[in-house]
């Protein structure tokens, strides 16, 4: 999966597995891509309109200016990622200059044109996260499995239509996808239609203190990445190792550093030219 991506990502595991399978009886696929997006994606929009606009009494379709309204540092935060100061601490010699991703999100966010809080963020997603992981993702590991994947939600008249539709009405605040299930009704059993979200959710945390802990002590041995030259050799005992011991920090965190670690030890270390043949368990075998 590493070597299909070409790039750093800790994300798609599931996906991968889903076009592995998919590709043992068809050669062309429909996903639902853009689905989210286009929808209120998990209601993204509800923080911030809590938050910061029923809070001052304003309505979701007046003409408002939301300039510099904190958005950049929230959005974020809701995320699970590393904050700019911990990536900073974590690197062995950092640029300081770098903006942060709260700082980027902020200047896309103040930059869109549009005055609804719903559509800003939609914007966001739209030309950020879903061309620059989902859809890139989506492509690799079709590729990686020869499987044709097409995404009919994108569709451009199906996608100008849906944002011709006021925010109001496209997205809902308590089931933000109402308004695509109203439009389906005819098509599928109600059964269907309100079948609870089920989503892609692998145990991270235990693969990490279990068959993966010896991957987590080999890439982040103080002698290894004094020796690699990018992270501070002290990030196993900072971070790596009071998340083995069960203190609170996020499995997600750790998993990225390890698929970097990964990719790295692929591109870098080997400068591979062509797919591994080694498995995962040869690395600390």
């Amino acid at each position: 999966m590493i070597w299909s991506l070409d790039e750093p990502y800790a994300g798609g595991l599931p996906s991968w597995f889903v076009f592995k399978e998919m590709s043992k009886d068809v050669k062309v696929a429909i996903t639902g891509s853009g689905g989210d997006e286009l929808f209120g994606n998990y209601g993204k929009f509800r923080i911030f309109e809590k938050k910061y606009l029923l809070q001052l009494k304003l309505f979701l379709n007046r003409n408002l200016d939301l300039k510099g309204t904190p958005f950049g540092q929230n959005y974020h935060s809701l995320r699970r990622y590393f904050r700019h100061n911990e990536k900073l601490d974590f690197l062995l010699a950092p640029n300081q200059e770098i903006r942060s991703t709260e700082a980027f999100l902020q200047d896309s966010f103040d930059s869109l044109g549009c005055n609804n809080i719903r559509d800003k963020i939609a914007s966001i997603d739209l030309h950020g996260q879903l061309p620059d992981e989902f859809l890139l993702m989506t492509d690799r590991f079709s590729m990686a499995h020869s499987l044709e994947a097409r995404v009919p939600l994108l569709d451009n008249e199906l996608f100008d239509f849906v944002f011709s539709i006021p925010a109001d009405q496209r997205t809902n605040y308590k089931d933000v996808k109402y308004l695509l299930k109203k439009s389906m009704h005819d098509l599928f059993p109600d059964s269907a239609l309100n079948l609870p979200k089920k989503g892609f959710v692998l145990p991270v945390n235990r693969w990490l203190k279990g068959k993966l802990k010896p991957h987590l002590k080999f890439f982040f041995d103080p002698r290894y990445l004094k020796e690699q030259e990018i992270f501070q050799p002290n990030l196993y005992k900072n971070l790596i190792l009071p998340f083995l011991d069960g203190r609170p920090i996020g499995a997600t965190k750790v998993w990225t550093l390890l698929m970097f670690q990964l990719w790295h030890s692929v591109f870098i270390n080997n400068k591979s030219q062509s797919p591994p043949s080694h498995t995962l368990r040869d690395i600390v075998s």
